[in-house]
């Protein structure tokens, strides 16, 4: 248990013999179950040998605590196909392993997230990669995802002999309360909040009225759980309404769809 050292081994080391790093990696706060790349970036700080070592990220297959593994109880893994061959010219940089579809398998469930591990199997080299602990940022570890905010289309209503007034809006919760665009509703009929939670996470909604656009009351929330939609309408006449949202669970954002739509 290497937890507190400024270093992750992994290959063979004179005194340390077979080593294996292992890693764990929160995505509770992505709001995607899909991404479009994901890099996993290490600096190397110390290799011996002067021929590459090639350094593999195992997907771990079992829990395991970093306070307390040792070798004894070292968790199962299994290889991916991401692979670097570390070289003496890449020490102080970062190197750069491929996990998107190792990330991707993880958060649309088709493997539990029980962290990584990092092995070298030629038998005769060591890479020392920099962690958490070691007090430079440039070196500390770092998952560098991309992806995209899906939006869903607009909502086309049409009421023979009504007027209908519609939007939308596409937002990430946080932990703190927001709000969604104020609606002028004073002379609707008919008001409705359609809310779609298209992210992994749940949010807290709730709505709000408004007699002149600045104080606003607010109505007891509910939770819209992941890949749900539900409706929220003003329980009282005002001349304007708002939605009222936050991630129901702190440090993990939701990515929500609003449609506002109105009759008069």
């Amino acid at each position: 248990n290497y937890s507190y050292y400024p270093l992750i081994y992994t290959g063979t080391d004179p005194d340390f013999l077979n080593c294996t790093g292992l890693l764990q990696i929160d995505l509770s706060s992505l709001p995607v179950i899909n991404v479009d790349s994901a890099l996993l970036q290490l600096s190397a700080i110390v290799k011996s040998g002067e021929i590459p070592s090639p350094v593999v990220v195992n997907r771990v297959t079992s829990s395991f605590s970093a306070s307390t593994v040792t070798y004894n109880t070292i968790p199962a893994f299994t290889a991916t196909a991401s692979e670097a061959n570390v070289t003496t010219a890449d020490l102080y940089t970062i190197v750069e392993f491929d996990v998107t579809t190792l990330v991707n398998a993880w958060l649309d469930g088709t493997f539990p997230n029980c962290g990584i591990a990092l092995t070298n199997s030629d038998g005769t080299t060591v890479v020392q990669f920099g962690t958490d602990s070691i007090g430079y940022k440039p070196y500390i570890p770092k998952l560098s995802v991309t992806y995209k905010i899906p939006t869903l289309p607009a909502i086309d209503v049409n009421i023979a002999g009504r007027t209908v007034s519609s939007s939308s809006e596409t937002v990430v919760t946080a932990d703190d309360d927001q709000q969604s665009i104020p609606q002028d509703i004073s002379e609707k009929t008919l008001v409705s909040f359609f809310v779609s939670n298209t992210g992994v996470n749940s949010a807290t909604i709730g709505v709000e009225e408004s007699a002149d656009g600045t104080n606003y009351i607010k109505e007891p929330p509910t939770d819209l759980a992941a890949s749900q939609t539900d409706v929220w309408i003003p329980s009282y006449y005002s001349n304007y309404a708002r939605l009222n949202y936050r991630s129901t669970t702190a440090g993990q954002p939701a990515l929500i769809v609003i449609h506002y739509i109105a009759q008069t």
